[in-house]
């Protein structure tokens, strides 16, 4: 493939950085094993390494090596380049020797074959990994908005970012400090603290109702409540609710918060089994509740997703603490809708909630 088409490929990699506010040199060079400037592989994923040095080496100091490569590697060793001075360098859009033997692996839907990474994987070197202070917040923070830009011009999710030894396990290394989980976990909140202020703000203060071309959703990023509202009265009854002011979101900020959010809800499986029997027995003491509840369980439903994130919250299930979060969404969702009065709920709900948080989950059975 010719140069012009690197080029282009180049830039546009380089638009995705900079507005992550990344620094960008394009020094393209062609690529290892005939593949020449530009590959048209499709690749799955990012990988990222680190050179072995330190800053007190300089600003670059291996930038000249991961170009011509190794008498026993020729290079270029990587795609990308990061030196400690935060400038992400585009090294090649061929293929690079820097995955190595390794593998098969799936990644987010896709596999790479055995031994054959280079046509299918982005991957980053960047500067240090031998002092963990030399990875500084700075230097953290950029790494991440570049794997995140990089994902971005890929058009693959934070899953398919990678680390070394996920690759290679008991061969490579990860980067250091880092794992892939911990990698992608800076990726998606360099991808959180990229969204317009006028997104940002209202999320991150939360909870609110996302507005994505008619579609609502219920959202808390503290919970990773994520809740579609299917239509006009379940917004009434839960987003004004429950709380949080419409914000009017894009495609790509919606898949932020929300993948964000399924992370957050990730964090709280450690919420035990039995504290989950206890909020389930709640929610089938809801349904029965009264006849005309039967008719409204999407309702119900999504009320108890909501009120479940609530009980998330908190580090202890104490009883009275639980009861105050549960009740008001249990009285705000149902009692308009149930043909029994504000009252009859509220004091219903509190009766049951004290009775299967306190004695057990077969105490109203």
């Amino acid at each position: 493939m010719s140069q012009a088409q690197a080029l282009a490929a180049a830039q546009s990699l380089a638009a995705h950085l900079q507005r992550r506010g990344i620094r960008v040199s394009i020094e393209l060079q062609p690529g290892v094993a005939g593949s020449g400037w530009y590959s048209s592989t499709t690749r799955v994923a990012e990988m990222s390494h680190h050179t072995v040095s330190r800053r007190s080496q300089g600003n670059t100091p291996v930038l000249a090596l991961v170009k011509r490569g190794r008498p026993d590697v020729p290079g270029p060793l990587c795609n990308g380049y990061m030196g400690f001075d935060e400038v992400y360098r585009i090294i090649t859009v061929g293929w690079a020797n820097h995955p190595g033997a390794g593998g098969p692996l799936t990644v987010a839907g896709r596999t790479i074959p055995k031994n054959n990474a280079r046509p299918y994987v982005w991957g980053t070197e960047y500067e240090g990994g031998l002092v963990v202070a030399d990875f500084t917040p700075s230097y953290r923070s950029a790494m991440a908005r570049a794997n995140a830009a990089i994902l971005e011009w890929l058009g693959r999710p934070v899953e398919a970012h990678i680390e070394h030894a996920t690759w290679a396990p008991g061969r490579k290394v990860d980067r250091l400090g880092y794992t892939a989980a911990a990698g992608q976990a800076e990726i998606r909140a360099a991808q959180l603290a990229t969204l317009p202020p006028h997104v940002k703000e209202p999320v991150m203060a939360g909870p609110v109702r996302l507005n994505l071309n008619g579609a609502i959703h219920f959202v808390d990023v503290a919970t990773g409540t994520f809740v579609h509202i299917p239509n006009p009265e379940y917004n009434t009854a839960l987003g004004e609710g429950l709380g949080g002011r419409l914000v009017e979101v894009n495609q790509r900020q919606f898949d932020v918060i929300g993948d964000f959010c399924a992370r957050v809800r990730a964090q709280h499986a450690a919420f035990n089994s039995t504290d989950r029997s206890k909020v389930d027995q709640v929610y089938e003491w809801t349904k029965g509740m009264h006849p005309n509840v039967q008719t409204r369980l999407p309702l119900v439903h999504t009320a108890v997703e909501a009120i479940g994130a609530a009980v998330a919250k908190l580090d202890e299930l104490d009883v009275e603490p639980v009861v105050a979060a549960l009740v008001p969404a249990v009285v705000d969702a149902l009692a308009s809708r149930s043909g029994i009065t504000v009252e009859q709920v509220r004091a219903a709900a509190e009766q049951a909630v004290r009775t299967v948080l306190r004695d057990g989950v077969d105490a109203t059975a």
